[in-house]
C-alpha cells in the first residue's frame, strides 16, 4: 500500500501533467480563452488574460530570464579567469573597481569587492 506521501506526489505529478497537457492544447487555441481540464469553464476577461500570460508572455520572459543568467554566468566566469591580469586589464569585476576608484566612490569599490567571510 502507497505512503500518504507517494499519494501526493503522484496527485502533484498528474496535475503538473494535465497543466502542461492544457498549455499545449491552449497554445492552438484561436479563441484566445484559456480552458483548463482541472477548474471549471469561466467567463469574463480572466481567461483573455490566462491565456495571454501562459502562451505568450510567460515563454517570453523565461527565454529572456535565460538568456540574461547565461549572460551573467560568462561574465563572472571570464572575470575570474582574467581577473589577475594587470595590464591589459581584462576583467569586468576589476575594470567596475578600477573605475569606481578613479571617481573616488570608495562605497561602489566595498560594494564590488563584498565577501563572505565580512557579512555579519
Amino acid at each position: 500500500m502507497p505512503s500518504k506521501r507517494t499519494h501526493c506526489q503522484w496527485n502533484m505529478q498528474l496535475e503538473k501533467v494535465f497543466e502542461l497537457e492544457d498549455l499545449s492544447r491552449n497554445t492552438g487555441s484561436s479563441d484566445r480563452h484559456y480552458k483548463s481540464s482541472l477548474r471549471g469553464p469561466s467567463s469574463g476577461v480572466r481567461p483573455v488574460l490566462e491565456w495571454y500570460w501562459r502562451v505568450w508572455m510567460l515563454p517570453s520572459c523565461l527565454r529572456i530570464t535565460a538568456v540574461l543568467l547565461f549572460l551573467l554566468s560568462v561574465t563572472l566566469v571570464w572575470s575570474e579567469v582574467t581577473f589577475f591580469n594587470v595590464q591589459p586589464v581584462l576583467s569586468i569585476i576589476a575594470q567596475m573597481i578600477h573605475s569606481a576608484s578613479e571617481g573616488y566612490y570608495y562605497f561602489y569599490v566595498e560594494v564590488c569587492t563584498l565577501r563572505e567571510n565580512s557579512l555579519p
